[in-house]
């Protein structure tokens, strides 16, 4: 016949990392947020962006679509346009010309102000 065991576990009590108030006494935040340039830096309204978006494989599509989304909703609230431009890169590179990184993605990739890369996964 098995012995039976028991097992204790003391814990502290779980003390909140915020001090949360009632909302009534919360201060109000803003309605938006301001994005500012730092000191010698041209106005970021005063030009569009060039963004290369390289969603790849597994989830990297949906990520890339969501963080375009976000980008373009910051972008109308602060006066700010991008273009966007979707290259091949990683298992569907593979699947479209043969190699995980054309050229063509370096390339457009090297002349963009941003790169917006998704995830890379095993080719199947």
């Amino acid at each position: 016949m098995a012995a039976a065991s028991s097992v204790q576990i003391k814990t502290d009590p779980i003390k909140p990392i915020f001090n949360l108030k009632p909302t009534s006494q919360r201060s109000q935040k803003p309605d938006r947020i301001r994005f500012t340039s730092p000191a010698g830096v041209s106005s970021a309204s005063s030009k569009g962006y060039s963004i290369i978006l390289l969603p790849c494989d597994g989830i990297g599509p949906e990520v890339i679509s969501v963080a375009k989304n976000a980008l373009e909703l910051a972008g109308s609230l602060e006066g700010i346009s991008s273009s966007f431009q979707e290259m091949p890169m990683g298992g569907r590179a593979l699947d479209l010309v043969g190699v995980p990184l054309p050229e063509e993605t370096l390339s457009a990739a090297k002349q963009s102000d941003a790169v917006l890369l998704g995830a890379i996964g095993g080719h199947l």
